[in-house]
């Protein structure tokens, strides 16, 4: 069963596709997560990072107004609770077990994006290798989490290079542009200088002009099939980041009141909200939230009347995790949240090295990146589930 819980929230995009309503399906993830809870009711365990998950939990839910607020917004941070105590399900699994799911997990949603390059093409916002239907940030979180389980996992080049290639073949078809900034770190921090071997160097740099090639907003013709510029995703990527309205890339202040899709670039929206809350915000907002759901929007705000942040903040962007928890929910909530975090990843890794690269990967993705961890599933799961299946073998202690 707790085999079977893997791969199941490796598919959940399948059940989108075919039609099943959102909430339908995070109440069966929700349901079955109970379900292998209560089967394996003897190894469920409370540690110490409960207590400021807990305390997330309580500051969050003070935030909503009404119970239908629950409905919409509330499934994550339950799940992500419930979730946590899956944690002592999946320690102690035998190496090869491990290295035999993962390599299966991968090539499930391997053949989900390769499906989906032959019907629909090359689009971030479409079936995401069957983890999703149009999560866009699992293209670059899957891949990067995947790719850092295979070098802790195997010491074969031959295996190592075979799954960097094919993750970042699926980023590639999941358009995502941040693949060709982080793989690199990723391989440089596993192979040091080892990565100047021409059978390494060589399958890089060519996946490198690939992914120029094929999406267009890394070559300057922001076209497919456009001109491969080496130094343009560096320059494109700066402007992106810093956007605002004063600037050309997201147009201006008046044409993002008809269009929704004009936003702020991540660093200068979190730059923007920080300055705008110290200026703007009262002591009770900064301290409990405006209240859950005020800048989460849902799937039905479409036009600027449905949209609460540009009204009250007169821009808007990709909130990350951080940013969602600190707008709606407070400065309290958020100071727990990241107390949890770094109480579990500690937990984690507190008998092993430090894995500098999954921090850095989950660093930029609650600070920066998306609103993955609390919205899209698997990634909340994966914590609990995937994280102490391929690191906490190492750990041959079980302290509370």
């Amino acid at each position: 069963m707790k085999i079977f819980f893997l791969y199941f929230i490796h598919v959940l995009g399948l059940f989108y596709f075919l039609g099943a309503p959102e909430n339908l399906v995070k109440s069966f993830v929700l349901f079955l997560t109970f379900f292998v809870l209560i089967v394996n009711i003897n190894k469920i365990k409370f540690y110490k990072y409960h207590i400021y998950l807990f305390l997330f939990i309580i500051f969050i839910f003070q935030s909503f107004s009404n119970f239908s607020d629950v409905i919409s917004f509330g499934f994550p941070f339950i799940i992500l609770f419930t979730g946590s105590f899956l944690f002592n399900l999946y320690k102690n699994f035998k190496e090869d077990d491990v290295k035999f799911h993962i390599k299966n997990l991968i090539y499930v949603s391997l053949f989900g994006v390769f499906l989906k390059l032959i019907l629909h093409g090359i689009d971030e916002g479409f079936l995401i290798g069957f983890l999703s239907m149009n999560a866009g940030q699992l293209g670059f979180l899957f891949p990067s989490l995947m790719l850092i389980f295979i070098f802790e996992l195997f010491k074969d080049n031959k295996t190592r290079i075979l799954f960097f290639i094919l993750l970042f073949l699926f980023a590639i078809i999941n358009e995502k542009r941040s693949i060709i900034f982080f793989f690199p770190i990723i391989l440089i921090y596993y192979q040091g200088f080892r990565i100047l071997n021409l059978n390494k160097f060589i399958p890089a740099i060519a996946l490198y002009c690939l992914a120029l090639f094929l999406i267009p907003s890394l070559n300057p013709d922001n076209k497919a099939f456009g001109t491969i510029d080496i130094f343009y995703p560096f320059q494109y990527a700066l402007e992106y980041l810093t956007a605002t309205y004063d600037g050309g890339l997201q147009g201006n202040k008046l044409e993002a009141i008809t269009n929704t899709g004009s936003q702020y670039g991540r660093f200068a929206l979190l730059q923007s909200i920080i300055d705008f809350a110290s200026n703007y915000f009262t002591q009770s907002n900064i301290l409990f939230g405006h209240g859950m759901g005020t800048f989460t929007l849902s799937a039905s705000a479409e036009t600027y009347f449905d949209d609460t942040m540009f009204k009250l903040l007169g821009f808007r962007g990709t909130l990350s995790t951080a940013l969602i928890i600190f707008l709606d929910s407070g400065f309290i909530a958020l100071t727990f949240f990241i107390l949890f975090l770094f109480r579990y990843l500690i937990f984690l890794f507190r008998d092993i090295k430090l894995n500098h690269m999954i921090l850095l990967i989950v660093f930029y993705d609650i600070f920066f990146y998306s609103d993955a961890f609390l919205k899209i599933l698997p990634i909340s799961i994966y914590f609990f589930t995937l994280f102490p299946f391929v690191f906490y073998r190492k750990i041959n202690k079980d302290i509370q």
